[in-house]
């Protein structure tokens, strides 16, 4: 993968108006542009690179998908950041998603059919800590109705 280098303004501004950006003024040191269905301006000062300009600005897919190469974006630092933070948060939620079963699982061989009620409560649950103290007393407790406690205590908590 080459290395990416800065590109002047004065060529940025080009290629942003081959992708169908347009310029609306100068201030100070920084172009303005806009793009039809972007929520922002692209700003582009007069003594930065590319990724500068990129970052927390919101394009439209269409307009990234067009200007930049999806493999250069996917050898980008941030483009990594944000990939391992949606790896972690998957993860977090299959870790919940495993206790609930786990929880309804217990509770089925133990007390019979679960009503929904007891299943659409038990989804408000947030955080692999709460479900792990629901899925002992799922173990523990003596009927439904007392494990129903447990929620609601855990519940209240949150």
């Amino acid at each position: 993968m080459p290395r990416i280098t800065p590109i002047d303004w004065k060529t940025l501004v080009k290629i942003f108006e081959l992708f169908g950006c347009h310029y609306k003024r100068k201030e100070g040191s920084h172009h303005i542009l806009t793009y039809p269905g972007a929520k922002r301006a692209v700003v582009i000062p007069e003594l930065q690179a590319i990724w500068y300009i990129l970052s927390g600005i919101r394009y439209t897919k269409e307009f990234l998908d067009r200007f930049l190469r999806r493999e250069a974006l996917m050898e980008s630092t941030t483009y990594k950041a944000i990939l391992e933070e949606g790896i972690e948060k998957g993860i977090e939620k299959g870790i919940e998603k495993g206790i609930y079963m786990d929880i309804l699982t217990i509770l089925g061989d133990r007390f019979g059919a679960i009503p929904q009620y007891v299943e659409e409560r038990l989804k408000e649950v947030r955080g692999e800590a709460s479900l792990r103290s629901l899925l002992r007393q799922s173990i523990k407790v003596n009927s439904l109705s007392e494990f129903m406690e447990s929620v609601g205590r855990i519940w209240t908590r949150e």
